[in-house]
């Protein structure tokens, strides 16, 4: 039975040949180790904080995008699950990070005027964010940033499924594909004394 079949197979309440398995996130250390070279996966600091900062950055988005898909797909052939999870990623025009120190990135969006501070653990690889606009701004600075965008036209922004895409082209309809997996740090984030919403959607491979 093809993982695909497998997975399908147990959303439809019926028996498989063995119960489908895959995981939602594989931080980078444990994605190392496993597959024996440098890797940004999962949405611990080393991915999302450090390599995130130092490639867009430096103007590497698309490298950034491809490593993210590659090490993807590699850990599910890897590790044979049956359901491959692909994150979003970076849209076309993230927003560019400003380094502090050498594990600290500063975001900023001027026109909204919010900002906030993204820093991570080495030894932990945990990340978190250490500092934001409405920290300092409070209620106020959140009903400006929500007055603003209740004035922006959204449109989404088709970069952040290439991710999905590369994902969907190599499994070849062999694996069930759930898209949209963690966030990317290319708007301002109000995860800061809120809480977040994550989204996400298998992707019709037929």
């Amino acid at each position: 039975m093809k993982p695909r079949d497998r997975a399908l197979c147990a959303f439809a309440h019926r028996e498989a040949d063995r119960v489908p398995v895959f995981e939602i996130n594989v931080n980078s250390p444990i994605a190392e180790e496993a597959l024996g070279h440098a890797s940004w996966v999962g949405t611990g600091g080393h991915a999302w904080v450090q390599q995130y900062g130092e490639m867009i950055s430096g103007g590497m988005r698309d490298e950034f995008v491809e490593g993210l898909a590659l090490d993807t797909i590699e850990l599910a052939q890897t590790f044979d699950w049956d359901i491959v999870v692909a994150p979003f990623c970076p849209g076309n025009n993230p927003i560019q990070p400003s380094r502090l120190n050498e594990t600290t990135w500063r975001y900023e969006q001027p026109e909204s005027g919010v900002w906030y501070v993204m820093t991570y653990l080495p030894e932990t690889d945990i990340a978190h964010q250490a500092d934001h606009s409405f920290c300092h701004d409070g209620i106020a600075g959140l009903r400006r940033y929500v007055e603003w965008k209740e004035g922006q036209i959204i449109a989404p922004d088709e970069g952040a499924l290439d991710v999905t895409k590369m994902v969907v082209e190599a499994c070849s309809g062999d694996r069930l594909v759930f898209a949209g997996w963690c966030m990317t740090y290319q708007g301002p984030s109000i995860r800061h004394g809120f809480r977040s919403t994550s989204a996400g959607f298998f992707v019709n491979q037929s």
